[in-house]
């Protein structure tokens, strides 16, 4: 369980660089973020929700 809870953690901190990433690059429009940046970030959000959800399953199964 702790693993998973740091693989989201880490998913996590990958999304919020993303979202300061992007919002720096369309606020300065210093550089252009790649397409395939946003399969990565839909991706990472994915994983993060789906860990999320068996992390709380998994939780209440054992407190139950």
């Amino acid at each position: 369980m702790k693993k998973l809870k740091t693989i989201r953690d880490v998913l996590g901190g990958i999304w919020a660089i993303s979202i300061v990433l992007r919002i720096l690059s369309k606020i300065t429009n210093l550089y252009e973020l790649p397409k395939w940046s946003g399969y990565v970030i839909t991706s990472t959000i994915v994983l993060f929700i789906i860990l999320s959800l068996s992390i709380y399953f998994k939780e209440k199964n054992t407190i139950s």
